[in-house]
């Protein structure tokens, strides 16, 4: 009897054994509706993200897990822990390589959702401030310029905005870096803003996904105004029209040409200031109604001294006469503008 009950406990832990190693099979092939390949993938993925901190700097140019050839970003290689400059310090650069302005494109990385399972589980352990490479894709059929954005550990996750591609595409020489600005968990995949970054300026415009941001690293009119204030008109008008020309503001633009007119007069060179008054009112667009009616008065007033200075010119060789009928013409002539 002993035997028998013996021989039947031995039977129930040999079933039981059985059912727990079937579990641990299933369980093995299949995580997510995964295939053991891919798990091993995620799990290597897992390890790698786990241990970011550690991990030596990584090369630009690699080859994806899935085969593709390797890759040309306009990064140089990051580096772990990599911490973002601030425009305070991307300035003093910008001085060394007689740069003026830093473009900031915030944007969206698109196209998450069809990258796959991977894409979005490396996306969604992103950090802010982490690095992220951009690598054209001119060969794309649907937009030679496009622009890939890679994770750091070399990740497929997405695309720039076609908006901002082109113009990213075109400045490759004068790109700074691209970091993650800001990660958000969605339904199906995660949010993943980013913000590029490169030395010059970028056509104004934003969107609901993409917005840009112009930072002017020097004041051009600072200089000058100590020429003004020296009453060196000719090299202040000189300087204020350079200005004018890098200013991106139009109210700045405008500044700087209404200085320029003013160092013009104090020259009596009324040939040049009527010319940068009509080049100021070819931003009638974009001009309010005042200062319109303005550049018309200030325009009037600078042909009216420039015609007097050619009659001048003209009665120049004749007698006393002559010389008292112009000044009577032109006293008639500017009594006749100021009506």
């Amino acid at each position: 009897m002993e035997v028998l009950i013996f021989i039947i406990i031995i039977f129930i832990v040999i079933i039981v054994i059985a059912k727990v190693s079937d579990k641990g099979d299933n369980s093995s092939t299949t995580t997510y509706g995964k295939s053991s390949d891919a798990k091993q993938y995620d799990d290597q993925i897992i390890d790698n993200t786990l241990n970011r901190s550690s991990r030596p700097a990584h090369n630009h140019q690699r080859t994806e897990s899935y085969n593709e050839s390797p890759i040309q970003s306009y990064s140089k290689a990051p580096k772990s822990g990599y911490v973002v400059p601030t425009i305070e310090h991307l300035s003093k650069r910008a001085e060394e390589r007689g740069e003026d302005y830093i473009t900031e494109i915030f944007f969206e990385v698109k196209g998450l959702y069809y990258r796959g399972s991977r894409a979005i589980y490396e996306a969604e352990q992103l950090k802010k401030g982490e690095v992220l490479n951009l690598v054209p894709e001119p060969d794309n059929p649907a937009d030679k310029f496009a622009i890939r954005v890679h994770t750091e550990n070399g990740v497929f996750i997405g695309y720039v905005p076609k908006e901002c591609s082109e113009e990213l595409t075109w400045n490759q020489d004068k790109y700074i870096d691209c970091y993650v600005n800001y990660v958000k968990q969605g339904y199906d995949t995660p949010y993943v803003k980013a913000t590029a970054r490169y030395y010059g300026e970028i056509f104004v415009y934003g969107d609901e996904y993409t917005e840009v941001l112009i930072h002017k690293l020097k004041d051009y009119m600072q200089s000058a105004m100590v020429l003004k204030k020296q009453e060196k008109w000719s090299e202040a008008a000189d300087a204020f029209l350079v200005a004018a020309e890098k200013e991106r503001r139009l109210e700045d633009k405008l500044k700087a040409y209404s200085e320029a007119c003013i160092c013009l007069r104090k020259l009596k060179d009324y040939d040049k200031e009527t010319e940068v008054i009509n080049m100021q009112l070819s931003f009638y667009k974009e001009l309010s109604a005042p200062k319109y009616v303005e550049l018309k008065k200030r325009l009037e007033t600078a042909q009216r001294f420039k015609d007097s200075k050619n009659r001048r010119k003209t009665y120049n060789g004749v007698s006393k006469k002559g010389k008292m009928i112009a000044e009577i013409i032109d006293s008639l002539y500017f009594h006749q503008i100021k009506k």
